[in-house]
């Protein structure tokens, strides 16, 4: 698939509305190059550019309500400007990632030196290593993470929950098209397949244990058009202010700060995206009904861990509850005593120290649910090669929807 840039694909700066096809979404700027300052608390202000994507109808349609993005850009110069850094140091930090400095080797010389050693680093690893207070400036700013907080609203990372996809250490030579967005979440960890009028359950991945049987199984019901697939095991999410890479910790999930590397999606408890919202209605909904429906349906136990943290998940995204109408009494298991299911807590899963954390259940191919898409995140942090990218999502205000 051909790739394209966020950038402009024209660099005069006076075009104003300027429309530009793009694979089949469309991009309208509707001002000239919107440039904007904002003031971190406690550093200094830092320039971004401002613009607004907006999908064309059959996009909107298929996503279920997102109209497009806000797109915040700022620049490699003018973070490297914030956070008082030059091109010779950055790249000795390795885009963040080594944050060693040479005055921290130099000392670590003269404590071996003092117990008779020769020292550990010599003048060759020496220079390759960044000064301290290169470091330390980008340490004291917890790198671009107050940036994106102040860029919107402080949702972004400390109300969401994260998740970052990891891919490597490239990041900056890439581009990233605004295709990227409508991308489909496609998750089969754990899968089961229903009939789509009965909601009888043919086929759950856990039971059975042969793997070639597994996809012979799968492939032929999958070929029935009169089916659904659902994985409960779902999309891996990390609390409000936690990151991880992509693997697992040994003790917890709480990484460093987002990396300029990799892209992160935020989705905010209590979300703003209508489309989010109308997908966790609806996956409530057909819970309910694979519930009520638990005994015909029996796999090997009650539930497994991923279906309660499923579960929690999207109750936490459709916060409030009760002004929302759902009904929480459809899951008789009470998870109530695994979550504390509201906003102004960080800490929503009382497992996480086992290893577990928030996961959005994926159900793809039912008619009454759209397929779930990176653009029913909230928020999405995109670095590319010019610059980092902060995108929150334009979504069509609620209307009344059928039952599934």
């Amino acid at each position: 698939m051909e790739k394209y840039s966020f950038e402009n694909t024209k660099q005069e700066e006076n075009i104003i509305k300027e429309k530009v096809e793009i694979g089949n979404v469309e991009e309208r700027e509707k001002e000239k190059d919107n440039i904007k300052k904002i003031n971190i608390p406690g550093f200094k202000e830092i320039e971004y550019t401002e613009k607004v994507i907006n999908f064309p109808k059959n996009i909107i349609e298929e996503t279920g309500g997102v109209e497009g993005y806000v797109r915040k850009t700022i620049s490699w110069n003018e973070l490297l400007k914030f956070w008082d850094i030059n091109d010779d140091d950055w790249g000795k930090m390795e885009k963040g990632h080594n944050l060693f400095s040479r005055e921290d080797a130099e000392e670590e010389n003269e404590i071996n030196k003092n117990m008779g050693g020769s020292g550990i680093y010599g003048e060759n690893n020496l220079k390759e290593l960044p000064s301290k207070k290169s470091v330390e400036n980008f340490k004291r700013a917890n790198g671009i993470e107050l940036i994106i907080k102040e860029l919107t609203n402080n949702e972004f990372i400390g109300q969401t929950l994260n998740h970052v996809i990891n891919r490597g250490n490239t990041i900056k030579d890439e581009t990233f098209g605004k295709n990227k967005m409508l991308e489909e979440i496609k998750i089969t960890d754990y899968e089961r397949i229903y009939d789509t009028k009965t909601n009888k359950l043919l086929f759950a991945e856990e039971t059975e244990k042969k793997e070639e049987k597994k996809e012979e199984m799968k492939n032929k019901i999958k070929k029935n058009n009169g089916t659904y697939s659902q994985s409960n095991f779902g999309f891996n999410l990390t609390n409000p202010e936690k990151f991880w890479r992509g693997y697992h910790f040994e003790e917890n999930y709480d990484a460093d700060s987002p990396s300029v590397e990799h892209i992160v999606l935020g989705f905010k408890m209590d979300t703003h995206n209508t489309a989010l919202r109308k997908y966790c209605e609806k996956v409530i909904e057909l819970l309910g009904i694979q519930e009520r429906l638990k005994e015909e349906n029996f796999i090997s136990r009650d539930e497994y861990i991923h279906d309660i943290q499923a579960k929690e998940t999207i109750i936490s995204l459709l916060l409030p509850i009760k002004e929302r109408g759902i009904d929480n009494t459809i899951f008789p298991s009470n998870p109530s005593d695994k979550i504390k299911a509201t906003a102004k807590h960080t800490v929503i899963f009382g497992h996480q120290d086992q290893g577990e954390h928030p996961r959005i259940p994926i159900v793809r191919n039912h008619p009454g649910i759209k397929n779930l898409k990176l653009c029913h995140a909230d928020y999405a942090l995109i670095p590319t090669k010019n610059g980092i990218n902060i995108l929150e999502m334009i979504t069509t205000q609620e209307s009344k929807e059928e039952s599934i």
